[in-house]
């Protein structure tokens, strides 16, 4: 699966930055603009859940996201 960021959208939590927002998972990657890239990411990954951390370069959940996921 392949994750597509967004370069200029930060996301928050508690008024501090978590990293970049994740747009978009796809199956395949295609052409988009230059404010975002795409990179490798596991098949459970759902965008509105995780955003890209650029100080360890990996996707993470969002801190109240775990609540979410065991519904």
């Amino acid at each position: 699966m392949k994750a597509l960021i967004s370069s200029v959208e930060k996301v928050y939590y508690d008024n501090s930055e978590l990293g970049l927002r994740l747009v978009q998972v796809s199956e395949e990657s295609f052409e988009v603009h230059s404010s975002l890239f795409w990179i490798d990411c596991e098949d459970h990954i759902i965008a509105d859940m995780y955003f890209y951390d650029t100080e360890s370069g990996l996707i993470e959940l969002y801190p109240d996201s775990e609540s979410v996921l065991e519904l």
